[in-house]
């Protein structure tokens, strides 16, 4: 047995927090998506939270409709944010597996999203198209609703079969993504979709729709050499399209038909730029820029569905107030200030133009038609 005195050895700790923090897991580009998440919630919770006070104690004539808004809006988005903000606060993206599952958070969310959010389009087309007739006998909604589902569950397994996972270990870098062909697959899937949905609901509504944008006045200078005249047309024109686009002086399927337009072309915008800065651009594909492009597509397109169905609820509320019976003037030669409200009104056919009593015949017709209103079918 050795006589000699133990020697400590140095110990050497190793900062593996350090290490993990290069290559884009910097703390900056960390926070910004934790940021960009908090917001994304913050902003759906608003939303769903101001449509839902707008519906409350009215009774819904499409629980489908609300069913795929609830889906689309809770396990598609909220939970899809959560998820995300959980991942890069928590574990974040540091190794192979977390870099995996970033990747399988946006292709569920992604295609989660979709289907809820086509399917809620489709019963939009239903609603207008046949709306008494039970949609299982309703041979477009059948077909589409399978065409949609099958489509997107198909380009999801397209996504992990293809999908692109690099955990480089010298950088610490994550890059997730998809190969060019299934990239380029899902933007035309999603095109083809939206413009098929979209072109059908304009189909629909095109008999029973006479919108007509106002034109763009001249501008040409006046005699004087002012164009004073000009700015004031021009103003007028800005004000009566944006009246046209917000639906303040528009029946209900023109408020549908407008609404719908310009949600599918901003879903169209979010959709093809998300994809094609996945399939072309290096940046996009690293994990955190990933996730984030993710999160504001789905973000986006549940912010049009809300955009879609608020208008709908303020109508419904609008068609459920109990309109007024309105009294014209009455005046007698006796007395020119005299109302129809001081006299006795009387439905009496042989009495009905006696002195003192209000004829209804002429009020008829607009009676009528004012029923025909408030029992017209409003769509969701």
């Amino acid at each position: 047995m050795s006589t000699h005195p133990a020697v400590a050895l140095p110990l050497t700790v190793r900062n593996e927090a350090k290490d993990k923090s290069k290559g884009n897991e910097g703390s900056a580009v960390r926070a910004s998506v934790v940021v960009a998440c908090i917001l994304f919630a913050f902003l759906l919770a608003f939303v769903q939270g101001y449509r839902a006070g707008r519906m409350a104690g009215q009774r819904s004539k499409s629980r489908v409709s609300d069913v795929l808004v609830f889906v689309q809006g809770f396990f598609c988005t909220v939970l899809l944010v959560a998820t995300a903000l959980v991942v890069v606060t928590g574990s974040g993206l540091h190794g192979y597996d977390e870099c995996q599952t970033a990747l399988i958070i946006c292709v569920i969310g992604f295609g989660g999203t979709k289907i809820a959010l086509y399917l809620f389009l489709l019963e939009r087309i239903r609603i207008v198209r046949a709306p008494f007739i039970n949609r299982w006998c309703d041979p477009l909604y059948v077909i589409g609703g399978v065409l949609i589902v099958s489509c997107f569950i198909a380009i999801t397994g397209s996504q992990f079969a293809n999908r692109i996972v690099v955990f480089q270990g010298g950088r610490r870098e994550c890059s997730i993504g998809f190969r060019p062909p299934t990239a380029y697959l899902v933007v035309v899937l999603d095109v083809t979709t939206n413009l098929a949905l979209t072109g059908i609901f304009i189909r629909q509504l095109r008999p029973a729709v006479a919108l007509q944008i106002p034109r763009i006045p001249s501008m040409a200078n006046s005699a004087e050499g002012t164009n004073t005249s000009n700015a004031e047309g021009i103003g007028l024109w800005i004000r009566s399209v944006r009246r046209t686009v917000w639906g303040s002086c528009l029946t209900n399927l023109q408020v549908m038909l407008v609404r719908n337009v310009i949600g599918a072309l901003i879903m169209l915008i979010s959709s093809i730029t998300f994809n094609i800065l996945m399939a072309s651009q290096e940046f996009a594909r690293r994990g955190h820029a990933c996730m984030l492009l993710c999160l504001t597509d789905v973000v986006i397109c549940m912010l049009v569905t809300q955009y879609l169905t608020m208008r709908s609820v303020e109508q419904e509320a609008t068609s459920h107030r109990p309109s007024r019976p309105t009294l014209d003037r009455w005046s007698s030669p006796a007395s020119p200030s005299n109302s129809a409200i001081s006299s006795v009104p009387s439905l009496d056919p042989i009495n009905i133009h006696a002195k003192g009593h209000v004829s209804t015949v002429g009020q008829l017709p607009s009676l009528a038609s004012a029923t025909a209103k408030n029992t017209h079918l409003n769509v969701p």
